[in-house]
């Protein structure tokens, strides 16, 4: 049996469908991101393996954050959401350079500035008479670029990457994200996803816990991670629209982490993430 257990050949698998779950047949034909659509995938992976490979962002993919299309002013909160999110799913969760500052998709403005060899998509799609706005957004949404963008150290030159030319143009947003910034800022997306790793590391029952799906809405998900009597509840609103609280969810719960200094019982703000420990 060439999946059997037994041949030690393979330790975990990087499962795609959770990152093709916002379009149509191929990656450069986008639709609009549908939450349940992402809990649904979510949910049949880390049901269906033991074991998951964790990951929203890498070289090949855009930034996740970006895929939202009311992410808005949200940035900070979406980034945060998303960090809890993965860092309480089971399984081993990577993390892309820049994702914990909240990077987004670079702000290429012309093809020049597009170095992945994909991008020889847009002369195709040219030849099949797709409009070259479609053709362009196609680029700007969806190009491997979008995750090699240097790394955005500081506000200054090049966002403090290199003292020459860096090989793909820098974000213009490097001048608001940056490590530098985010190193001052004790309710930002670093400092986040510092306490979701310390959280990760100092509760077992997210590391060894069960996983289990109580609440998949059209903008809100909940799931449970189960180990020894103990139950800790991610919620998440994966919204740039505020959400009302399932009612499944245990108000009554400790609360955890939230990426809001403060939190209203029953109502979810935008990208709202709560983990709560209920006690039974």
């Amino acid at each position: 049996d060439l999946t059997s257990p037994k041949r030690g050949e393979l330790d975990m698998v990087f499962a795609f469908e959770h990152m093709e779950c916002d379009q149509i047949i191929v990656k450069w034909f986008k639709t609009k991101l549908r939450p349940r659509r992402l809990m649904k995938c979510l949910t049949k992976w880390q049901t269906a393996l033991d074991w998951n490979a964790c990951y929203f962002e890498n070289h090949d993919q855009p930034r996740f954050i970006s895929r939202f299309d009311d992410l808005g002013e949200y940035r900070k909160e979406a980034s945060k959401m998303m960090a809890g999110l993965q860092m309480t799913l089971r399984g081993t969760p990577y993390m892309h350079e820049g994702q914990e500052i909240g990077m987004t998709n670079g702000d290429f403005s012309n093809l020049d500035e597009v170095e992945d060899i994909e991008s020889n998509i847009y002369a195709m799609a040219t030849k099949l008479g797709i409009p070259k706005g479609i053709r362009w957004k196609m680029i700007q949404r969806t190009s491997r670029d979008n995750g090699r963008t240097p790394m955005q150290w500081t506000a200054g030159e090049n966002a403090g990457f290199s003292s020459g030319k860096p090989w793909l143009k820098v974000n213009g947003n490097h001048t608001e994200v940056n490590v530098e910034t985010e190193k001052t800022d004790p309710n930002g997306v670093l400092a986040f996803w510092k306490k979701m790793i310390a959280l990760r590391k100092t509760h077992p029952v997210l590391l060894d816990g069960s996983f289990r799906s109580v609440y998949e809405g059209r903008s809100v998900y909940v799931f449970a991670r189960e180990l020894d009597g103990k139950t800790l509840l991610s919620v998440c609103n994966m919204t740039g629209k505020s959400a009302k609280l399932p009612s499944v969810v245990n108000k009554d719960g400790k609360l955890i982490a939230c990426n809001y200094q403060e939190s209203n019982t029953n109502t979810l703000k935008p990208f709202e993430f709560r983990l709560l420990e209920i006690e039974k």
